[in-house]
């Protein structure tokens, strides 16, 4: 077996890239066609577009203590007891919002502690809330955190009965107004 030294190791090398470096202007020489070529507006992108969000209408209902709901598509102003939500200063509401309502469970006067729990048909979902406090002889308004009561999975709003700071008593429920947006 003939060993290779290590002058020999340099010659073959310095003779494999005198062959690379001499092939490359070759390879360089190769072009292609402008049929072939893109611009920047043909090069893939990787952004989707996404399409317009579908119609939607707006509703807003009120949810009353007897599982009753009724339309108020054109409350405006607010006047305190029994009205909170400017349903045309989010919105401009129509009327018809009840048939979107799938469900509405508990909602009783006095039905402490249960909560009142309203599903809306698929393709809703809340946009605005308030619930009505009964606080002795008089109703309060309370706005409601729409991420403390809205579960999308089951398209679900549930209502607890708050709690009054100074007693720690549970108060009762006057009524719910929800302003809600369906696609159609």
């Amino acid at each position: 077996m003939k060993q290779v030294t290590r002058r020999e190791m340099l010659k073959r090398g310095a003779v494999t890239g005198v062959a690379i470096a001499w092939a490359t202007p070759v390879i360089q020489t190769v072009s292609m066609s402008k049929a072939f070529a893109q611009t920047a507006s043909d090069m893939p992108t990787t952004t989707t577009t996404t399409e317009p969000p579908p119609p939607a209408t707006y509703y807003a209902v009120k949810i009353e203590p007897t599982n009753n709901c009724v339309d108020i598509s054109g409350q405006t102003n607010p006047t305190g007891a029994g009205q909170c939500l400017d349903v045309d200063a989010i919105v401009t509401p129509v009327a018809g919002g009840c048939a979107h309502i799938a469900s509405i469970n508990n909602a009783n006067a006095d039905n402490k502690p249960t909560p009142w729990e309203v599903v809306l048909e698929d393709g809703c979902t809340p946009l605005d809330m308030a619930c009505y406090i009964k606080t002795g002889g008089s109703v309060q308004c309370q706005s409601v955190d729409h991420a403390s009561v809205w579960d999308a999975a089951t398209n679900t709003l549930t209502f607890p009965h708050p709690t009054d700071p100074a007693t720690g008593e549970l108060k009762d429920i006057s009524h719910v107004e929800i302003v809600i947006c369906c696609e159609m």
